[in-house]
């Protein structure tokens, strides 16, 4: 894959992800507009998450039969065409209805082209890297600038600022690679990882984003209910994502370089306890320090994690799941976070998301493990074969 591709590819995943990025403002926005209790909050951003999740499942049926980047630009223009459609419902069930379906035909086939062509990518962490940096630009500008607009004309600013960010990607999908790379070329030196290999990274993905679904979706609506000011909110998830940025450039900058699975562990470790913060008394400052710890660690060691499925993908079919098992697990956890919030109160959710990531570290340290000791027998035996020529 050359330089220009994947661009496109890495810049493709803005709006198909600006939804997620901006989440917190997305849902609150709605919240006021709607007058939305939180389990109607937690479901919706369930069923948009469920759509992109539904529509990425289905992935290996076509991402060998369709070009990429007719699919690119079609999935682009959904998404532009369904946030205009959104500013003019009047009602809940007509926004679940359209959010859904931009979730699959906008956000799903994007997020998925855009996983399985950067997965193509020759270093997968550092491209990942790259990733997470072009997303987090977009969400800390949205963070910035949204909640001051939200304030005077309602939930349309958000809308319009998503819409734009797939207006301004849409040139650049001519760059799109046409097919995969990776389909049409057979490394017969690389080492080949049995088909559960990358399912037991795609479970500790699903797991892990169950607590990322339950903390993005509600630490607004958290700090809201603490009596924090919106505009102490608002400056406290923009700074949340320039951490956001500094992870990403540290996962970019170092690579694989010191290692692959200590950054993810460390990820986890960081979630597990982060969150206890948030059931005592908040403040503006105390609110900002958890979510610039939280997303810092958050996009430091997902390009790591996403880099081993990535490597783990022998049949170049799996790498398409990612998206499956980030939406699933989001949407879930929104969900879930929801009804916890809605039964028990919002300290409740923090509980919920310490377990999720001691669940997802169960899981995988033995898969990342396995991948990088596999790709080092292969190293190895490579060089020893050229060591006997």
């Amino acid at each position: 894959m050359n330089r220009k591709q994947l661009t496109a590819a890495v810049l493709l995943c803005v709006p198909a992800t600006g939804f997620f990025n901006i989440l917190p403002v997305f849902l609150g926005a709605a919240a006021e507009d709607f007058g939305l209790t939180p389990d109607k909050i937690g479901f919706l951003s369930a069923v948009e998450t469920g759509a992109l999740a539904f529509a990425s499942l289905l992935g290996p049926l076509w991402i060998k039969r369709f070009n990429w980047r007719s699919m690119a630009m079609v999935a682009t223009t959904m998404i532009l065409a369904g946030n205009l459609l959104t500013m003019t419902v009047k009602s809940y069930e007509a926004l679940l209805m359209i959010r859904m379906l931009t979730g699959f035909f906008g956000e799903g086939i994007g997020f998925s082209l855009s996983i399985a062509a950067v997965s193509e990518a020759e270093k997968p962490d550092r491209a990942f890297g790259f990733l997470i940096i072009v997303q987090v630009v977009a969400g800390a500008i949205g963070l910035i600038i949204l909640p001051g607009l939200i304030t005077i004309w309602g939930m349309s600013p958000v809308l319009l600022y998503l819409a734009l960010l797939a207006l301004v990607v849409l040139p650049v999908l001519i760059w799109m690679p046409l097919v995969s790379v990776k389909t049409r070329t057979v490394d017969t030196e690389r080492f080949t990882f049995p088909i559960y290999i990358p399912l037991i990274g795609l479970s500790a993905l699903a797991i892990w984003c169950l607590n990322i679904g339950a903390y993005w979706s509600f630490v607004e609506r958290i700090g809201d209910h603490a009596g924090v000011g919106a505009q102490a909110i608002g400056f406290a998830l923009s700074m949340g994502m320039l951490a956001s940025l500094v992870g990403g450039v540290a996962a970019a900058g170092a690579g694989d370089k010191y290692g692959r699975i200590w950054p993810f562990c460390l990820t986890l470790l960081v979630h597990a306890g982060i969150v206890y913060p948030l059931v005592t008394a908040l403040t503006g400052i105390k609110l900002a320090l958890i979510v610039i710890c939280y997303n810092l660690a958050w996009n430091f060691g997902m390009p790591y994690l996403m880099g081993l499925i990535a490597t783990s993908d022998s049949s170049a079919r799996m790498a398409v799941l990612m998206p499956v098992s980030q939406s699933l697990g989001v949407g879930a956890g929104a969900a879930i976070a929801g009804i916890l919030a809605n039964q028990y109160s919002y300290p409740s959710i923090s509980l919920f998301i310490t377990g999720c990531c001691f669940l997802g570290m169960i899981l995988f340290i033995p898969f990342s493990l396995r991948v990088v000791n596999g790709n080092w027998l292969s190293v190895k035996n490579n060089r020893n074969s050229v060591t006997l020529r």
